[in-house]
């Protein structure tokens, strides 16, 4: 696994909490995986055990590659081809009409091991709907209506969760109705119902992005009896004029409201007609957008250190020959006029440390004016490691670099000039290590790993959560650092029945380089076990409880942002974590009230007793070690 990532760094404590010995490397534990393998798979209904035919049993192998969608047959069974190289996880999403879809996956490294046969059982689903008014208490119809929910689940390999993402439209009552949710959501948090309509304020999706939505959701019960009402508002317009140098109108210019079209360039907010005019309806112009940390705000709605928004939108301006153009647009500015100028180039070359070119490199674009992914330029280099870069804006873009085999470059600074820009790949830095009993010495045969990215100020780690990984493999583990950061890499273990371990950091070229031999030593730790009390001093069952090592935010008594899921209190009030190696809060989270202890009350198992909230809209930030925001993302 490859550790790259575009994220800010955070902070981490520079004091090494993992043992690190040197040893001779041992080959790796080698794949057992067999091209050409198969695998029987059963459905039934999870009530009646009765077989379900026509089942949809998507596989999808290495990458989301190699995508296999064959059906059940009247039995039930489905024979499904496995991909012929190991893959680390297997996936496979069944659906049927009148059943909720499901997600069953197995992850384990080098490959996870798969039964011959496997029984999957549906539950069938219920209906799920509700009505959209606007303010004026108006059916509003048309509306796109789109229902996300990814259910905590069950099992660990295989694991198997629901797995929904249904889209639906109001009618002319403005009623919309989904039939794919199971009877119980096993974490409510879970569930997002996004809004699209272009008179009123929307949610626009994005690939990739898992917004919070705009559209307050209803209660669970009225979604479930279809009593829900669900209130969009009009929100303001923005029209404007694009136009060039001399003034005479651009047509069919792209105009982009949002960072993340980055992932989807195709999803415009809006296009000029043949006059070069463009309007956009339902925009909501949000004042905290303003980071009240940074310096005022200059007359264009930037401030020179961040060029955040006051309060208003930034917008993406961009036609084919011409520089692209940022914006900033709020109530008083419309109408705009948006002058571009001419499209110039950037050349340049990628070579190795050997000065010999590289072909197949990709350059893409991240940074401009302090706002990342506003631009979706990108180029390859050729056989000769020429690239080039069209239409880019006149002022300064940062690049990231990369190519896979090679240490990617982040952030590389490049202006619209006649000289060729020259960029230098190097060869990643491998780590290898053994992770053991620190009592026995004996190998752990199964433990997760996970990379961060370090600051040395003391804040907390910026885990990549997402490419924490399981790895089964007689102890052994490799993983290739190919992104340079400020602060540098750092890698945790973490093994059930253990304290996490947290390594020194890396810092690739600085001084680390080639292969680096670091081995974690884990001590058996007792899980964090608790209990909750409500305002009553009784056991507190079913809150929600959380284990957070840096930051978490809380709006209208929910949890809007953290890194973490909840467990819940049993029926005693009851809790449980595995334990954690990082300073940390247990903060708990109910509609009676909220609590909180940090990790010096946790000597002995604590007993928390909430305190009631303020108010409707009481607003929380509770962050346990500081650490800097994600600069590439708000």
């Amino acid at each position: 696994e490859d550790v790259a990532q575009d994220e800010a760094a955070q902070d981490v404590s520079a004091k090494p909490i993992a043992a690190a010995d040197t040893h001779e490397a041992e080959p790796a534990k080698l794949s057992t995986w067999v091209a050409g393998q198969t695998m029987d798979f059963c459905v039934i209904n999870a009530d009646t055990k009765e077989p379900i035919s026509d089942v949809t049993l998507e596989l999808q192998g290495i990458a989301f590659k190699d995508v296999k969608i064959p059906n059940t047959d009247a039995d039930g069974w489905s024979h499904i081809p496995l991909p012929d190289l190991p893959p680390e996880d297997v996936r496979v999403y069944p659906k049927k009409d009148g059943f909720v879809p499901l997600r069953v996956c197995w992850i384990a490294e080098p490959h996870p091991t798969l039964p011959k046969s496997f029984t999957i059982p549906m539950e069938a689903s219920k209906n799920f709907g509700g009505i959209v008014h606007n303010e004026a208490g108006e059916p509003i119809p048309d509306v796109t209506v789109t229902i996300e929910f990814w259910g905590e689940g069950k099992g660990e390999n295989p694991h198997i969760r629901a797995n929904i993402n249904a889209i639906t439209t109001t009618d002319k009552y403005g009623r919309w109705n989904v039939n794919v949710m199971p009877m119980e959501l096993d974490n409510e948090s879970n569930l997002r119902i996004y809004l699209n309509h272009p008179d009123y304020v929307s949610d626009h999706l994005r690939r990739g992005y898992v917004p919070t939505p705009v559209t307050e959701r209803p209660a669970l019960v009225q979604l479930f009896d279809q009593s829900a009402v669900m209130v969009m508002r009009r929100g303001e317009t923005i029209e404007g004029t694009v136009v060039d140098q001399n003034g005479k109108p651009i047509p069919n210019a792209a105009i982009y409201d949002d960072i993340y079209y980055w992932f989807d360039p195709d999803k415009t907010r809006a296009t000029t007609d043949e006059n070069g005019k463009f309007r956009i309806t339902g925009v909501e112009f949000s004042p905290n957008q303003i980071d009240s940390r940074q310096p005022d705000i200059e007359p264009d709605g930037f401030s020179d250190v961040a060029r955040r928004p006051r309060r208003g939108i930034i917008l993406t301006v961009r036609a084919t020959g011409y520089a692209h153009e940022l914006i900033f647009a709020n109530p008083a500015s419309s109408p705009l006029e948006v002058q571009l100028d001419a499209g110039e180039s950037i050349h340049g070359q990628v070579v190795d440390e050997n000065g010999i070119p590289l072909e197949g490199v990709r350059i893409d674009a991240i940074r401009w004016r302090e706002q990342p992914l506003r631009l979706h330029l990108e180029s390859m280099t050729d056989v000769d490691g020429k690239f080039e870069l069209k239409n880019v804006p006149t002022d300064e873009v940062k690049y990231n670099i990369g190519k896979d085999g090679y240490m990617s470059v982040s952030e590389f600074p490049m202006i619209q000039s006649s000289n060729e820009y020259k960029v230098v790949l190097k060869a990643p830095v491998r780590i290898i290590g053994l992770v053991t009993d620190a009592e026995t010495g004996a190998p752990l045969e199964k433990f997760s790993l996970m990379p961060g990215i370090a600051r040395e100020n003391g804040g907390a780690t910026d885990w990549i959560r997402w490419f924490a990984r399981t790895i089964v493999n007689d102890g052994r583990y490799e993983t290739r650092l190919i992104q340079e950061k400020e602060g540098g890499w750092v890698l945790r273990v973490a093994a059930e029945g253990y304290m996490p371990a947290i390594s020194r950091i890396f810092r690739p070229y600085d001084p680390d380089k080639g292969e680096i031999t670091y081995d974690f030593k884990l001590t058996k730790a007792p899980p964090l076990t608790g209990v909750v009390l409500g305002l009553d001093d009784k056991p507190l069952a079913n809150a929600d409880v959380y284990l957070a090592t840096d930051r978490m935010n809380i709006d209208k008594r929910k949890v809007t942002s953290t890194e973490v899921l909840p467990v819940k209190t049993d029926d005693a009030g009851r809790f449980q974590f595995p334990p954690e190696v990082e300073p940390f809060c247990i903060v708990v989270v109910h509609e009676q009230g909220i609590g909180m202890i940090t990790e010096a009350e946790c000597e002995t198992p604590p007993t928390i007793t909430i305190k009631p909230w303020e108010s409707v809209k009481d607003q929380l930030q509770i962050i346990r070690k500081p650490a800097g925001m994600h600069s590439d993302f708000p």
